[in-house]
């Protein structure tokens, strides 16, 4: 079972040791539906000496027929920015934003690329503020660029793809990170279809946060995930909000898996079963 300081640091974590030279912040914020927002966010404050990656361009890959609305990015495009931070292999990875979604999809590629100096600002950009730490609209300058390579990370086998899934519904644990409505097929306002994966069950993302950007205690998480097995498989609409989920499961000691394709990917193909309601 990981502890809370294996993923996380406090705010007064961060501040204590934000001046170190091997410790770099990155911004994750981001808005779905309206992606220029978050660079407006950045400029208007940040945590000081942080580094923005966008959601689109950094975090997601190019998108085609299949793979969802946010594939996975190509590693060693990723890789090359982040050595232009100053990213080395012994750099400690600070990921932050407003709601764990963007910090915990940095997170889950930085394990992916064999980075485990990586943890998530419990409480977000809004903690950091509220424990009377100032924000920054100096752009942040790396002093050397980095030598950071990408490498084979635990969490590349932790990914599944929409064979596998459709292959397995009748004995996979899926679970649904996207808001009710959305799960339900009552309301869908991104993507061309409602409903959900038959089989999977709803826990939304943020019901793993006591309040937006930081995370519930152990004993509330084990009480969501009450009857989860070790292994389920976590989805959303494109894979971000899903790894909310993610980090909760491991939180608990269980192994999931993230379908990285999610519901984007799932009915981009027009032969896969759709459920809705309570099915």
């Amino acid at each position: 079972m990981a502890r809370y300081d294996d993923i996380f640091v406090t705010p007064g974590w961060l501040s204590a040791n934000l001046h170190k030279e091997n410790v770099v912040v990155i911004d994750c914020r981001y808005d779905l539906g309206n992606p220029a927002r978050a660079i407006e966010m950045y400029k208007a404050g940040h945590i000081p000496r942080s580094f923005r990656l966008d959601m689109e361009r950094d975090l997601a890959g190019p998108r085609s027929v299949h793979g969802g609305r946010h594939p996975l990015p190509d590693f060693e495009v990723l890789s090359s920015k982040l050595r232009r931070f100053g990213i080395s292999s012994d750099s400690i990875i600070i990921c932050y934003d407003d709601d764990l979604s963007g910090s915990s999809r940095l997170w889950f590629l930085m394990n992916c690329m064999g980075h485990s100096h990586t943890k998530i600002l419990d409480g977000g950009i809004a903690g950091w503020v509220e424990e009377g730490h100032m924000l920054s609209t100096a752009p942040a300058v790396p002093e050397r660029d980095g030598t950071f390579h990408p490498a084979f990370g635990e969490f590349l086998s932790r990914i599944s793809e929409m064979e596998e899934i459709r292959r397995n519904l009748d004995s996979m644990q899926i679970i649904d990170s996207r808001a009710r409505p959305r799960y339900l097929g009552e309301y869908e306002p991104i993507d061309y279809r409602g409903g959900h994966i038959p089989g999977a069950i709803n826990i939304e993302y943020t019901r793993i946060q006591e309040k937006p950007g930081k995370i519930r205690k152990q004993d509330e998480l084990e009480a969501i995930y009450s009857g989860i097995g070790r292994e389920p498989v976590v989805y959303c609409g494109s894979g971000v909000t899903s790894c909310v989920n993610f980090v909760g499961l491991i939180m608990t000691g269980r192994s999931p898996r993230l379908y990285a394709g999610s519901w984007s990917d799932w009915i981009s193909y027009r032969s896969n079963p759709v459920a809705s309601g309570d099915e």
